[in-house]
């Protein structure tokens, strides 16, 4: 259900990318790197390649962060992988290489919509060691979401034009950056587009829900980057903010997510979700009217 609209254009959908297999090649979605290291694939494509002077500086930050404290501790959180210098060298890449990032975060998406899922993989694997790093890097290294105090945390996400969601709980596969502070989002929307207010909701790998908290090498420290990749957890959109006008949509989505605990059968009643069921009543009314083509009467839900 979670869906309020019907949309003619399947390019004004917000896009939450594809999860990669990297290692299990009877997975469907197993990728083969096209390139033999993050090197070549940092330098291969004249489009978008860094120069090897911005390659080079970017790998002396990254060989610098390992020898720091940040990173030692970062050691610490994961006994099954090894923190290595590949995976902080991805992360600087995605946070400081603007136009490589925008290519690199491409090819989690189809593009156009319809693409053939043989093509996306094949762009895909143009980024295979890259990926890899930076998500084996969040989803062992990076802050819990089921710790004590993340887990109400509200994360902000600007997106550059408006764009419709088929549902608002939902997981990111691709690479997802939200800041803690909604005025960073606000500037990425362009003034045109639309931020959403995001939490974490459930999911089935708890112990690898994570996000990573970029600020602490980024190069944009104001930023307050907090990055999301793969898909583990799932998050909720709690509210959806339009920039052009202001106008927000927090009680359409608060009463869409209601909806679908019911459908669910995780819905807990609460003293202060009286108006919300209220607007359940309306949303689904116009559902059935638009579909059916005639008056339904009454409609009871909750009370």
């Amino acid at each position: 259900f979670n869906s309020a609209l019907t949309i003619e254009n399947k390019g004004d959908m917000y896009s939450f990318g594809e999860r990669f297999e990297y290692e299990h090649k009877d997975n469907e979605w197993h990728v083969t790197p096209q390139l033999n290291s993050i090197k070549e694939e940092l330098l291969y494509d004249e489009d978008y390649a860094l120069e090897l002077s911005e390659y080079n500086g970017e790998k002396k930050k990254a060989e610098d962060y390992m020898e720091t404290m940040k990173v030692r501790q970062l050691h610490n959180r994961s006994t099954s992988i090894q923190l290595t210098l590949s995976h902080i060298f991805a992360l600087l890449i995605y946070c400081n290489c603007d136009t490589f990032q925008r290519k690199w975060s491409e090819s989690f998406r189809r593009i156009p919509s319809n693409e053939d899922t043989k093509l996306l993989k094949q762009r895909h694997s143009y980024f295979y060691h890259l990926s890899l790093s930076l998500r084996t890097l969040v989803e062992y290294f990076g802050e819990s979401l089921i710790d004590e105090k993340h887990k109400n945390k509200s994360f902000y996400h600007g997106v550059s034009r408006i764009v419709y969601f088929m549902r608002t709980v939902t997981k990111f596969n691709g690479p997802l950056s939200t800041s803690e502070d909604p005025q960073v989002a606000l500037n990425f929307s362009n003034n045109n587009g639309i931020v959403l207010q995001l939490q974490y909701s459930f999911s089935t790998y708890p112990l690898r829900s994570r996000f990573f908290e970029c600020s602490l090498f980024s190069d944009y420290v104001n930023e307050r980057e907090c990055l999301f990749i793969g898909g583990i957890p799932i998050m909720i959109i709690t509210n959806i903010i339009n920039v052009t006008n202001g106008e927000q949509y927090g009680k359409y989505v608060k009463a869409l997510n209601i909806i679908n605990n019911i459908l669910n059968g995780t819905y807990t009643s609460s003293s202060d979700d009286n108006e919300s069921l209220k607007l359940c009543n309306e949303l689904l009314s116009h559902q059935l009217l638009r579909h059916s083509r005639r008056k339904v009467s009454h409609f009871s839900f909750g009370s």
